[in-house]
């Protein structure tokens, strides 16, 4: 059996606790210090869902040499294109530190270009390169998966 339909299943089979949040410092059980376990957390429900995410779209985007950043900004460029490093940064929640490397990566690769602002060298505008051959390799996206049963 396969790593990813092991997970699968002991995902589907676990019972969760109903989650309670609260900030009151009161409310927190005593015998834990005021410390609620990770598990009871609503932060650590989302990096969990967050890192599964990345986890399943992994062998979907390793053939075609993209990370899940790198995926999710040529999304926002694919609907913003033209666009600047800043409003990209925006649109995904990411400073310019962050966004630059990832953009570099890709202009690398040959899916974007940047282009200096002839008013504002300092401003660059971004734009999605391939657009196509990428678009059909992602074609997977489009395409219900069809049961085993069919």
């Amino acid at each position: 059996m396969s790593k990813w339909r092991f997970r699968r299943r002991y995902f589907r089979q676990r019972q969760h606790a109903p989650l309670e949040i609260t900030t009151r410092p009161e409310d927190l059980p005593a015998a834990s210090g005021g410390i609620r376990r990770p598990d009871q957390q609503l932060c650590f429900a989302l990096y969990s869902a967050s890192g599964l995410m990345t986890r399943l779209y992994r062998p979907l985007l390793d053939p075609l040499g993209l990370t899940y950043p790198q995926y999710l900004a040529m999304l926002a460029l694919w609907e913003r294109a033209p666009s600047t490093v800043g409003e990209l940064g925006e649109v995904l929640g990411l400073d310019s530190a962050t966004l630059t490397p990832l953009l570099k990566r890709l202009e690398a690769c040959g899916l974007v270009t940047r282009r200096c602002h002839p008013v504002a060298p300092r401003r660059v505008s971004l734009h999605v390169r391939g657009m196509k051959n990428l678009s059909r390799s992602l074609s997977w996206e489009k395409k219900p998966k069809r049961s085993s049963n069919e």
